[in-house]
């Protein structure tokens, strides 16, 4: 885990383009984890990677990189459980879930973002950003299941 801890440091250090500073390409090696793995390891690492994205950015959010940190480690749990429910293509009703944890999860924050509006508004990056990085997590998994054995 260590490794893919690692790893989701450096996507930390990849960014996305959007209004949040700290969209990037961190969850990618969560969202693998969480695929390959299990729910433990992958809510690990997805958890991990938000905080080293928001430590990287200098915590922009303060505080709430907390709850988000916890999001993101329960959109790995969603992933996981999904492949464990089936093997060939839960991954993708899990793909879904994990998209969509880590975009309302702005919405509980909103007072503290500057209001529903501010949340609203950063929607579209959220979705953007997720979604690339599970796609890209899904593709790699979808790669190798099967052929390699950590």
């Amino acid at each position: 885990m260590a490794i893919f801890t690692a790893l989701a440091v450096v996507g930390s250090y990849i960014p996305i383009p959007g209004p949040i500073p700290s969209l990037a390409f961190d969850s990618l090696a969560g969202f693998f984890v969480a695929l390959y793995f299990g729910v433990i390891e992958g809510a690990f690492v997805c958890g991990m990677g938000h905080i080293a994205t928001a430590a990287i950015h200098g915590f922009p959010y303060g505080w709430l990189h907390a709850p988000i940190a916890l999001a993101m480690a329960l959109a790995g749990v969603s992933i996981a459980l999904a492949v464990k429910m089936n093997k060939r293509w839960g991954f993708i009703p899990g793909i879904v879930a994990a998209v969509i944890i880590n975009t309302v999860v702005v919405f509980p924050l909103a007072p503290w973002l500057g209001g529903v509006e501010v949340a609203v508004a950063l929607v579209p990056s959220l979705v953007f950003a997720a979604s690339v990085n599970v796609a890209i997590a899904a593709v790699a998994y979808v790669g190798i299941r099967g052929k390699l054995r950590i």
